[in-house]
């Protein structure tokens, strides 16, 4: 099957006629967003998407296409790439040829899921068409989706069953359903409009123009379906508030603020704060009585400039700067500490520098790496008027070191292991441990930890996260296809 894939997207690049039409569907299936939000082509837009956004609305664009039939003038005769494609290539399989077919027929739809069995099927409802639900098989996304959830995707039979193609788009539940009524509706005045129309033209000549039969009208109308689901998502996508875009710091980690809370025996600041005083790279920002601040600073006073992004506004935890009032230099601050009564308190603005400002803190006090200190963190948002291009990642974003790496490694596997035995609110505040004691709890616990390993795998994240013991521990088999390459 994915020969004949590769041979049709090839008969489109290489094929005069093919190629003109695609790029005239491809215009018409994105030039109006692309207009609205000043993005000159397809392409500019597909980078203002990001993914997975665009990825799934070129989904949506190909089902589009292979489906709809280009008539680029009403004198024109109706074009399809399939049909073109199915003429030319005479030594396809039965196999091929039904698929190839079954797609052609095929229409993006909204549907509710109703029900799944894990790793065979999914039992969903068309909320556009209003059609009893139905049972289509399915392995990778059973281990994604819940009941209840709204998705829109195309159904084509294949080999005697019915089965999904083209990714599936998750919808906000209300969202959804608003947009597939809407589509409902307006499906429903366009096939009436278009049965007046015929009944009312006039005839041509001796003979009156030949009727379009309601199925074929009804496919027509169907197919828009896809681009109307698309445009939905470039709009949800295009008008999110440049607030949540994520930034990053100097190091190019992503930005997080990072708090580390170590409990210190009452009395012991004054000495436990000296010590930390003589390493070479912490500098007294202010002391009381009581509370001695603490800032971790690069390059060390005295030595060159590291440069720092000038557009950036003072604030040290968002943009690492640091401007001394001794010798009015800038400085790169990696990091604070508070030496206070009964505790010190660490905070960093990445996991990276967390991670090693925990380390510094530990081997200067003869502390246990990784048992000492109480962990928290939540994700920063940029500063009201902060520039867009301000904070994005560098394109020489720096690899982790063997040595960050491995003590990120250590982090993240002992949270992971006390996950196991911690309450889950997925779980019904279960314990993975305990869920999987039933063979129904297995199937929920396998479903979320699938939903961990691919979101793992999805996130631009500046170093590999690897799940895989989770499985062993818990006794539970992997899906294979979490091991396959990512589409």
């Amino acid at each position: 099957m994915k020969q004949m894939i590769d041979a049709l997207f090839d008969f489109v690049g290489k094929n005069p006629q093919a190629s003109l039409f695609y790029n005239l569907t491809l215009q018409n299936f994105f030039g109006e967003t692309a207009e609205t939000y000043n993005c000159r082509t397809p392409a500019t837009l597909m980078e203002r998407l990001g993914e997975p956004t665009s990825h799934m609305v070129m989904s949506c664009f190909y089902g589009y296409f292979f489906s709809v039939d280009v008539q680029p003038d009403e004198n024109d005769t109706p074009w399809n790439v399939i049909d073109s494609f199915l003429a030319r290539h005479k030594k396809l399989t039965d196999s091929e040829q039904a698929y190839l077919r079954s797609f052609r027929q095929s229409f993006m739809s909204i549907y509710e899921v109703v029900d799944f069995s894990l790793g065979q099927s999914v039992t969903v409802q068309d909320l556009i068409l209003g059609t009893p639900p139905q049972v289509v098989s399915e392995n990778r996304l059973t281990y994604q989706i819940s009941k209840g959830d709204i998705i829109g995707f195309r159904i084509v039979a294949e080999d005697g069953r019915t089965t999904f193609s083209g990714d599936a788009v998750p919808l906000p539940k209300k969202a959804g359903k608003e947009l597939a009524l809407m589509l409902k509706t307006l499906s429903s005045a366009c096939l009436a409009e278009a049965q007046q129309a015929q009944r009312s033209a006039p005839a041509r000549g001796r003979k009156k123009t030949p009727d379009i039969p309601d199925a074929v009208i009804q496919h027509m109308i169907r197919c828009i379906w896809s681009k109307e689901i698309a445009a939905f998502l470039m709009q949800e996508r295009l008008e999110e508030s440049t607030d949540t875009r994520p930034l990053f710091n100097a190091s190019g980690h992503p930005l997080e603020s990072c708090t580390l809370t170590f409990t210190i025996p009452k009395g012991e600041h004054h000495n436990l704060g000296n010590r930390l005083m003589k390493l070479r790279d912490l500098y007294v920002s202010s002391t009381t009585k009581t509370i001695l601040r603490l800032d971790w600073l690069q390059p060390q006073k005295g030595k060159a400039m590291v440069p720092t992004d000038s557009h950036l506004p003072d604030d040290a935890l968002i943009v690492d700067t640091f401007t001394d009032n001794d010798d009015g230099k800038r400085y790169v601050c990696l990091g604070a500490i508070e030496v206070r009564p009964g505790r010190i308190v660490a905070t960093a603005n990445s996991r990276q520098r967390a991670l090693l400002l925990e380390e510094k803190i530990c081997v200067c006090l003869k502390f246990e790496m990784g048992k000492h200190a109480v962990w928290k963190t939540e994700k920063l948002q940029p500063p009201v008027g902060l520039p867009a291009s301000a904070g994005a990642k560098p394109e020489n974003e720096r690899r982790l070191s063997r040595k960050e790496q491995k003590m990120l490694d250590q982090h993240l596997r002992q949270h992971y292991e006390e996950w196991l035995d911690m309450p889950i609110p997925a779980l019904g505040n279960k314990t993975p441990r305990q869920m999987v004691r039933t063979p129904a709890g297995k199937a929920r616990v396998t479903q979320l930890l699938t939903q961990m390993c691919l979101s793992a795998r999805t996130q631009d994240l500046p170093f590999p996260l690897d799940l895989s013991f989770l499985w062993k521990e818990l006794g539970l088999e992997k899906p294979a296809f979490l091991d396959e390459p990512l589409p």
